[in-house]
């Protein structure tokens, strides 16, 4: 007999009361990271940031 487990996935990163700030926080890490990932590796270079740091950042959830 399998036995089966229940885990409650909480994330403990969004907060229970949502704000505005936290809703233009969001907004600013979707839309900077949507940038990040869209520069070359000439561009990454100018900011001075490596294609790993880059691949890591932009992995990230808007929230986080």
């Amino acid at each position: 007999m399998a036995h089966e487990y229940s885990f409650r996935f909480v994330d403990t990163t969004v907060p229970s009361t949502i704000t505005w700030d936290h809703l233009a926080l969001w907004y600013r890490n979707l839309v900077t990271r949507r940038a990040l990932s869209r520069l070359t590796s000439d561009g990454l270079r100018d900011v001075g940031i490596s294609e790993a740091e880059s691949a890591v950042e932009t992995a990230k959830p808007f929230w986080r």
